[in-house]
């Protein structure tokens, strides 16, 4: 099984697989994420992230978590009736989100600075039977 996170130490670059890599995948874009521009993603011609690049302090959180292949943690929304798949990088409480296609960005911080990860949402955009595959 293919890890979901990689860090390369040289190019000081993280990046987390939000689906499974596939040949099916096509990459339409890469977009910076508008409110932090050391996180860039990778956006499939569905309109869904299918990658998130990290660079400089964003990346550093992965180098612990590389090489994971499971990486989810799954629960119900507040609402206990929407299933919401969450990656965290850390324990550090999430002051701030910023949605951007089906994603919820987590940051520790008030100026979108201290990534700690994400929640996808809206699972109608995304596989739920390919997101089990990467659940804990």
């Amino acid at each position: 099984m293919r890890s979901f996170i990689t860090f390369d130490k040289e190019a000081d670059l993280g990046y987390i697989y939000v689906l499974p890599p596939s040949r099916k995948i096509k990459i339409e874009s890469t977009d910076e994420l508008e409110v932090n521009e050391d996180i860039m993603l990778d956006v499939d011609v569905e309109d869904r992230i299918v990658g998130i690049e990290l660079f400089g302090d964003s990346a550093h959180a992965l180098k612990e978590l590389a090489g994971a292949k499971k990486i989810y943690s799954k629960s119900l929304n507040e609402d206990n009736e929407s299933v919401v798949y969450s990656l965290r990088l850390s324990d550090k409480e999430v002051n701030k989100t910023f949605n951007a296609f089906g994603l919820s960005f987590c940051f520790s911080d008030d100026k979108f600075e201290e990534f700690v990860g994400f929640d996808i949402n809206d699972i109608s955009k995304y596989d739920e039977k390919l997101l089990d595959k990467m659940v804990k």
